[in-house]
């Protein structure tokens, strides 16, 4: 395909970013020195394009998120779920009571834990059990 002053924007817009061939690429050139008045416009082209920065993150593993738990927060998740033996319990509820850091993360805790709703109730509960056919 030839370039003409019907179809060089379409080879500027190419030639600017870098998406034709050698050859193409000539031909574009030769079309401008040909066609002056239409190299202020290629010129203007070239202008508009926008340079990537190069930008280098030094810390990334600061970004990582840390999944471990402290030894408190470790015992407040065994508590919210029921899962400490009595003595251990009545230690956390101490702990609870005299304690505004460990509070301040039950508090946390107790936030994100879901509760169920007592107020909805399905009335007819029989008939979600499956039943079993009799045997073959």
């Amino acid at each position: 395909m030839n370039i003409d002053r019907h179809n060089y924007e379409e080879f500027f817009l190419l030639y600017v970013d870098n998406e034709l061939s050698v050859p193409e690429r000539n031909m574009v050139e030769l079309f401008v020195q040909q066609n002056p008045d239409l190299g202020k416009e290629l010129q203007l082209l070239q202008q508009s394009i926008v340079k990537q920065d190069e930008v280098v993150f030094e810390d990334k593993d600061s970004l990582l998120k840390d999944e471990s738990f402290t030894p408190m927060q470790e015992q407040l998740l065994l508590f919210a779920d029921d899962e400490l033996p009595l003595t251990e319990k009545m230690q956390i509820e101490r702990l609870l009571a005299t304690d505004t850091a460990a509070a301040g993360e039950w508090k946390i805790l107790q936030q994100i834990k879901l509760q169920p709703d007592a107020g909805m109730v399905f009335p007819d509960k029989r008939s979600l059990y499956r039943t079993e056919g009799g045997s073959v």
